[in-house]
């Protein structure tokens, strides 16, 4: 009597933790790896005992908010990796599992900004990189989970969630708002941390990371400008990012080079500490007289509301201004093809390049090059055209 309270005390907080949307974020993840992935840090979490039963398919169904067949496909995954035992007619039971099939989870950390909630939508990143993930994890060695942290709560945020579910690799998206000694605390609980780019401020821990090149698609993009006759070229990027001092150096070098202008005047930084951007300050761009011939900002955002503006003011694009994007993750969702680099792809193969370090150093490996550096190729669309006479539009 005593073990059937129990056990309807356990399912009745497991149904009550999902419907207030107390467990991971799991967006963009099949629904397969879901319930097999809770089910596993339920035993992690010694939610269950080797033995045990587990709820039904219909009540974990119930649980997971997904229909029952989805529910044994992952029971199917879980006895194949003989994590539980099935047995027709009766139900799951937990097998006696070796602890070190435990304790393989890694996890991808992201700031609190990327994932979604109720006021913003999920950060187009977020897709390609749990693509990546899907992709080049073997989710019979290791259980992956998604985590965020909000501005200097990286450790607060997920340091004990890292414990609980005995994580020993993670796969960080730091921002300028990291504390250094939040990650030293991830690093001595035995956890390898390999970073999704690198931060200024985390250089000292000598860690490995993957660095998604722009310098040369800026150059591409300025110099192919230049071709087409642009000699007001403006560039939006954001104040704080983790190569901002060299963009700059590099865009003096391009507009003593070219005998444009003066770098300082030409180029917006976007104020984005902590994760709140600023994009208004993009206005200034249509306040000068005349109007710039074309812009290079830094991604998608940008350029979304750039296009929105011209809109607004009646600016053709590439008629009266072109421009083009260091990264666009969203090619599909612009009003004319946006010239950027193919952010896409290599969005998807940073989490690969990643996850074949945080393998290495999983398994003792030594990591030799610290620096991985991926190279993107610039799409040329139709946002771009030759610089027509310069003229002051009334706007």
């Amino acid at each position: 009597m005593h073990f059937v309270l129990t056990f309807i005390a356990l399912f009745a907080t497991l149904l009550i933790q999902y419907q207030m949307g107390l467990k991971m974020k799991t967006a963009g993840i099949p629904k397969t790896h879901i319930a097999r992935n809770e089910i596993l840090g339920w035993i992690r979490e010694g939610q269950f005992d080797p033995g045990a039963k587990l709820p039904s398919e219909r009540q974990l169904a119930k649980v997971f908010g997904m229909n029952h067949q989805t529910v044994r496909k992952s029971l199917a995954e879980l006895e194949r990796e003989g994590l539980i035992v099935r047995k027709p007619r009766i139900g799951s039971f937990i097998k006696e599992v070796p602890p070190a099939e435990l304790t393989k989870g890694i996890a991808l950390v992201v700031p609190e900004y990327m994932t979604a909630s109720i006021q913003i939508p999920q950060h187009p990143l977020m897709n390609l990189y749990i693509r990546g993930l899907l992709e080049s994890v073997d989710q019979r060695k290791y259980s992956i989970s998604i985590l965020s942290y909000h501005p200097y709560r990286l450790w607060v945020d997920v340091g004990e969630i890292l414990k609980i579910r005995k994580i020993k690799g993670v796969l960080l998206h730091p921002t300028v708002d990291v504390n250094i000694e939040d990650v030293k605390k991830i690093l001595d609980s035995d956890t390898k941390v390999v970073l999704l780019h690198q931060e200024e401020n985390l250089l000292p821990l000598n860690l490995s990371y993957i660095r998604l090149d722009e310098q040369a698609p800026l150059v591409q993009i300025f110099e192919k400008m230049v071709q087409l006759g642009h000699k007001d070229i403006v560039v939006c990027d954001y104040e704080y990012a983790s190569d901002s001092f060299a963009k700059k150096a590099l865009l003096d070098t391009l507009y003593e080079k070219y005998g444009i202008g003066n770098a300082k005047k030409q180029t917006i930084w976007i104020p984005n500490k902590m994760g709140k951007v600023n994009f208004s300050v993009l206005d200034s761009v249509f306040e000068r007289n005349p109007l710039p011939t074309s812009i290079i900002v830094a991604d998608e955002f940008c350029a979304a509301y750039i296009f929105r503006r011209c809109y607004q003011l009646r600016i053709w694009i590439p008629q009266d201004l072109s421009i083009a994007a260091l990264a666009d993750n969203t090619p599909e969702f612009h009003p004319i093809g946006l010239t950027a680099s193919d952010t896409i792809t290599r969005s998807v193969d940073v989490i690969k390049f990643a996850v074949n370090v945080l393998e290495k150093l999983l398994t003792g490996e030594e990591v030799i090059e610290k620096e991985i550096r991926l190279k993107t190729n610039v799409i040329w669309k139709e946002s771009i055209g030759k610089c027509k006479s310069i003229f002051n539009k009334e706007i």
